[in-house]
């Protein structure tokens, strides 16, 4: 993983402490494929493999986590075989995502086409914050709920504001 034929490696180096962490340059295709360049990397793989995982086992349900938004696409695929799908949202997908905004309007309609045909036929879509949620709701009418990251809502309601604490 550390070999000089790795391109990652400086991200190891930056783990460790030996050299300070920093984002290396976006690649020029990133700004191209739509929705991200898991499309080509690493999807084509991951659809072959999960479909094949899926004829052969019985799953009660698969969960696809984004970014990056191409992870649902496996989710659809495994759902056009019968395999009920959450679509777990971190960031939005159009609604705050989480790189620059596309810079054509033909990227723009693309990337939101693909957003509401994918998460329009998961079973149930997950978003981590309640403006995630009611953007999935009011804007993509889907049956979507909250599901924080490392907090429970219910268990801080009760207890005193940041500013109180400060």
């Amino acid at each position: 993983m550390t070999s000089r034929f790795n391109w990652r490696r400086g991200s190891f180096a930056a783990l460790g402490g030996g050299v300070p962490a920093a984002y290396s340059r976006r690649s020029a295709l990133e700004s191209v494929v739509v929705p991200d360049l898991g499309v080509i990397t690493w999807l084509p793989f991951a659809l072959r493999r999960s479909r094949r995982l899926a004829r052969g086992t019985s799953f009660d349900c698969v969960v696809t986590s984004s970014p990056p938004q191409s992870a649902h696409l496996v989710g659809l695929g495994l759902r056009r075989l019968g395999v009920p799908w959450i679509a777990e949202l971190r960031d939005g997908w159009t609604f705050e995502p989480p790189r620059p905004p596309w810079p054509t309007r033909l990227q723009r309609r693309l990337d939101a086409a693909l957003e509401r045909s994918t998460l329009t036929r998961a079973d149930l879509v997950v978003g981590v914050t309640e403006p995630i949620v009611e953007d999935a709701r009011r804007r993509l009418g889907v049956r979507a709920e909250l599901v924080t990251n490392a907090f429970d809502p219910e268990e801080t309601a009760d207890a005193a504001s940041v500013d109180d604490l400060l």
